[in-house]
């Protein structure tokens, strides 16, 4: 398998990601990291050599052993902020994905590579009392529908 496109220097990462959209009875499937207590939007790096929706069909493979449909994408965003001792830039492709029902909503799971990462099923409505990335998250879903969105944060 290629590299990632994930760079890192003593200061800097810089990365490109793929992420899924999943959003059924108010809730949004999302994964908690929780040494950080951030919430991000399930999906993973992008290889080099590998597109975005490729990526994005490989990880749901990997972290839900099933894979997705995509329904379109959903936004673009450049995401510079400081993370630990790094300022990161994240690229980001988010799709949203049409819910085939195959996951339950009711599950909840530690990610198979990184037992940091959990699974859950998270109140649209709680999304503002939580830390996300990129943080204008729940901004951008209630946009789905206009088409598609790009955006640049920033740390505050």
């Amino acid at each position: 398998m290629a590299e990632d496109w994930n760079f890192f220097t003593e200061t800097e990462i810089c990365a490109l990601r793929a992420s899924g959209i999943l959003i059924r009875k108010g809730k949004i499937l999302l994964d908690h990291v929780m040494t950080f207590d951030e919430y991000w939007l399930p999906g993973g790096h992008v290889a080099i050599g590998e597109t975005t929706e490729s990526a994005l069909h490989r990880e749901r493979q990997e972290e839900f052993e099933q894979d997705c449909q995509i329904e379109k994408l959903a936004f673009v965003s450049e995401n510079f902020r400081h993370w630990q001792s790094y300022q990161t830039n994240f690229i980001e492709f988010a799709y949203l994905l049409k819910d085939d029902g195959e996951i339950s909503d009711d599950f909840h799971a530690l990610t198979p590579d990184d037992a940091d990462v959990e699974k859950v099923w998270a109140d649209l409505a709680d999304l503002s009392a939580l830390t996300v990335a990129p943080q204008q998250l729940s901004e951008l879903l209630t946009k789905v529908s206009d088409g598609l969105q790009h955006f640049v944060s920033t740390d505050k």
